[in-house]
């Protein structure tokens, strides 16, 4: 359900200020929580999610600084860590693959992250963890 009104919501309503409010208090924590279950399903549901926020462009700016900590957080230490297990690291990389078939997205994430000197390097460490994965 929260998936279908993500996708599905009009641009005024992802803007309006108590929709965004709900999203930084709420479901932000709400994914990293669940993205840390022992569950793959609840993983996968939480990732979807994660990934629906990060591809829909109006969302970007105004989550810039959770979306920036999911990606620290959930996606480069299912990556970077060996004990995250197969599962969550194929999963982070489809993840990743879904984001990479977005030129406008990565271009966004350059931009937004890595071109600004107070925010970590988004694009270099997917750039990074990709050529990794493909080293294994």
């Amino acid at each position: 359900l929260l998936k279908v009104a993500i996708s599905e919501s009009g641009h005024l309503f992802r803007l309006e200020e108590r929709f965004i409010y709900v999203f930084r208090q709420y479901l932000i924590p709400t994914l990293l929580s669940n993205c840390m279950s022992s569950s793959m399903t609840v993983v996968d549901v939480s990732l979807d999610i994660f990934e629906l926020l990060v591809l829909r462009q109006a969302l970007r700016p105004m989550l810039k600084d959770q979306i920036s900590s999911l990606f620290t957080t959930v996606v480069f230490r299912f990556l970077e860590s060996p004990a995250s297990g197969f599962p969550r690291r194929r999963r982070a990389l489809r993840v990743l693959n879904n984001i990479c078939q977005d030129a406008q997205c990565l271009a966004d994430m350059f931009v937004n992250y890595d071109c600004d000197k107070d925010s970590i390097n988004i694009f270099e460490r997917i750039i990074s963890v990709l050529s990794n994965a493909s080293q294994i």
